[in-house]
């Protein structure tokens, strides 16, 4: 079984490790996240990063990048990280200036997003600033826009870049092998609770549409064999290009809406290491030479390659004889997802990477390219849904999340253009609701179930062939 979507891990010698999605933000106490991390057990597994991390520039590892001392004695230089520094601080405080929360839960705020959606985040920030960025701060939000929303801060909603970018200024919640360990504890609870056919990995859904009985989900198999469920309702957590393309009678508006989104791709690689850390951090953010062309994005990514590493090693804490370092390669411009499958790729980019950990990363931690044991690289063809200036205020957001037939139901991070684990779990959590209504049986059945001690069988999917379906089958997900 291989589950997690975008939150994968894998391990290496004892060290659970990233291949996908590495943290979200902790919690608020008390909040529906919170409490469901609780129920999961994931906050038994998590470890919470409050530090800053380091930052590299010129071949130099420097830390209290935000406190201005990098800008030198430029004291002008200086008060535009300490006043940037505050902004983000506030914002994610959220008690003098509003923090974004996205999706969108309280209708108080919605005019305040709309107006920072309408503006792309570099010229928001422009606007904070109230003069030119510092280079060394553009370079900083390019980078992060790269490698967090898949895109340059020219053309990400500030909206939406806001919500990622003040929140690195409050507390992470890293878990052994990213979000691979929050997917885990997701699964174990499933296969605890549910019959275990319920569960059916690695299953290929090609139709999904409404009928008279509710909705009805045709599929193969892992042995090829085509199948069908009649579902009361259906939570489709996948893509919404995998929606067009598998929803029979989508109307016009929701695809175009569809059609309106972006999507980019993005490169982790995995070095297995045979010596320990000797600083311990949680990330650490590459700035090259401090420099970037906002007007090249293309070239200046592609010669950037990764823009940030992280300690695979951190939540289980400092210690052992081995070392895993995370580093992310984001590919902020449109063609390059076919390119990422031609048979020459994966021996390029992975040479690319080895390099940069040989002669940039690895100097920088003090740990010799000889103790470079293993490097494993994954690739990611479409996973960032990109936040572009616009999609909240102009009504996409709201055509993409809306049920379809009142039956069928949308739970994916570009339901929102976020590409975050916030994204999801808020969505689960605001249709839960209208899905179990849909799923709950009539008072007179619950009666007449209370009153006899019979129970039905669960049934099981039948051959398409057959035209027989599962009726009054749990949700299933046509991801």
């Amino acid at each position: 079984m291989r589950s997690g979507g975008n939150s994968k891990g894998q391990a290496w010698r004892g060290i659970d490790y990233s291949i996908g999605a590495a943290y979200f933000i902790e919690p608020e106490a008390d909040s529906d996240i919170a409490n469901l991390c609780t129920e999961l057990g994931i906050d038994q597994i998590w470890k919470i990063k409050e530090e800053e991390g380091p930052v590299e520039l010129k071949k130099t590892l420097l830390k209290d990048f935000w406190s201005g001392e990098v800008a030198g004695s430029d004291e002008k230089a200086k008060a535009q990280f300490q006043k940037l520094h505050k902004y983000f601080s506030d914002v994610n405080e959220g008690e003098t200036i509003t923090y974004p929360d996205i999706p969108i839960t309280d209708p108080e705020i919605e005019g305040y997003i709309f107006d920072l959606d309408k503006v792309s985040f570099k010229k928001h920030m422009e606007t904070i600033a109230g003069e030119k960025l510092h280079p060394l701060i553009e370079t900083t939000f390019e980078h992060y826009c790269w490698s967090s929303m898949g895109g340059s801060s020219a053309e990400i909603s500030a909206a939406s870049a806001l919500n990622f970018f003040a929140s690195e200024f409050g507390n992470l919640a890293v878990c052994p092998g990213g979000n691979s360990g929050a997917a885990e504890k997701v699964l174990e609870k499933l296969a605890a609770e549910l019959a275990p056919d319920r569960l059916r990995d690695g299953c290929f859904v090609y139709d999904v549409r409404l009928n008279g009985e509710g909705v009805k989900v045709t599929y193969k198999n892992t042995s090829g064999s085509l199948l069908a469920i009649q579902a009361k309702t259906v939570i489709m957590a996948c893509p919404k290009f995998v929606v067009a393309k598998v929803l029979e009678g989508i109307e016009p508006a929701r695809l175009a809406a569809i059609q309106k989104l972006k999507y980019r791709a993005y490169m982790v690689a995995n070095a297995c290491i045979k010596a320990p850390i000797k600083e311990p951090f949680y990330d650490m953010y590459l700035l090259g030479d401090g420099r970037v062309r906002t007007d090249a994005v293309k070239d200046s990514a592609i010669e950037q390659r990764a823009t940030d590493v992280i300690l695979a090693n951190y939540a289980k804490g400092a210690g052992g004889e081995n070392t895993v370092l995370t580093a992310y390669r984001a590919f902020p411009y449109d063609e390059i997802r076919a390119e990422l499958l031609a048979p020459t790729a994966y021996k390029y980019y992975r040479e690319s990477f080895e390099q940069q950990f040989k002669l940039q990363i690895m100097p920088l931690l003090g740990l010799n390219k000889e103790d470079l044991v293993d490097l494993r690289v994954s690739r990611w063809g479409h996973p960032i849904p990109l936040a572009s200036v616009g999609l909240i205020a102009d009504g996409t957001v709201k055509e993409l999340t809306k049920p379809f037939g009142g039956k069928v139901f949308f739970v994916e991070q570009d339901n929102w253009a976020l590409p975050a684990f916030e994204t999801s779990v808020t969505e689960a959590i605001t249709w839960c609701a209208e899905v179990e209504k849909l799923i709950a049986p009539p008072a007179a059945a619950v009666e007449e179930a209370t009153a006899s001690p019979e129970q039905e069988a669960p049934s099981t999917p039948q051959p398409v062939a057959e035209q027989s379906h599962e009726v009054g089958a749990s949700s299933p997900s046509a991801s």
